[in-house]
C-alpha cells in the first residue's frame, strides 16, 4: 500500500493512469502537502454551492421581478409557473380587494399535490394585506416544477389586485 501512496504523492491527475494500479484497496490519507489542494477544492465546492444550490444561493443581480394582475372571479389563479432549472425566492405577496367579503389563500402546487402557504384570510376592503415569509426562519423558494397560485372566494363580487415580488437564485 505504501507503494500506491508514494506514486500518488509524486504525480498529478494528468499523469496518473488508472491501468497502472491493478488493485487498490483501503483509504489513502492525504499528507501535509495535499492540504492546500484539498482546501482549494473545498473553497471551489462552497463557491459552486453558493451560486447553484437553491437554498444556499445568493440573489442573481437584476433578476428581481414583480408579478402583478387583477383577479375578478372566484377561482384558482396561477401566478408563477417556474421553468426548468429555475429557483425563485418569494419576498412577499401583496393583495388588495375593492370589494367586501373576499377570501384568499396562496398555494404552492405540483403534480403530486398542493401545500397552503397560509390559511384562507378575508381581505379588508381597500386595505393592502401583505404576506411576507420570514427569510431567517422559513425562506420561501419556488423550485421547478412548483406553481404559485392564489385561490379566491367571495359571497359577492371579486375585484382583487395582487403583486408577488421575487428574485432568482438559480436559473
Amino acid at each position: 500500500m505504501s507503494e500506491v501512496r508514494n506514486q500518488l504523492k509524486s504525480q498529478d491527475l494528468d499523469t496518473v493512469e488508472p491501468a497502472a494500479f491493478k488493485n487498490v484497496g483501503g483509504v489513502i490519507y492525504p499528507d501535509q502537502a495535499a492540504r492546500n489542494n484539498l482546501e482549494a477544492l473545498r473553497d471551489i465546492t462552497h463557491g459552486f454551492q453558493a451560486v447553484h444550490l437553491p437554498t444556499y444561493g445568493h440573489a442573481i443581480p437584476g433578476s428581481a421581478y414583480g408579478y402583478t394582475d387583477t383577479i375578478d372571479s372566484a377561482t384558482t389563479t396561477k401566478i408563477i409557473d417556474t421553468l426548468p432549472n429555475e429557483v425563485l425566492s418569494i419576498q412577499n405577496i401583496t393583495m388588495m380587494s375593492s370589494e367586501t367579503g373576499t377570501t384568499v389563500s396562496a398555494v404552492i402546487s405540483t403534480d403530486e399535490g398542493q401545500a397552503f402557504l397560509h390559511l384562507p384570510v378575508e381581505l379588508t376592503q381597500n386595505k393592502v394585506t401583505v404576506f411576507q415569509p420570514d427569510p431567517i426562519v422559513s425562506p420561501l423558494y419556488l423550485v421547478y416544477p412548483q406553481i404559485l397560485s392564489i385561490i379566491t372566494s367571495s359571497s359577492g363580487t371579486i375585484d382583487t389586485q395582487y403583486m408577488v415580488m421575487t428574485y432568482k437564485t438559480q436559473q
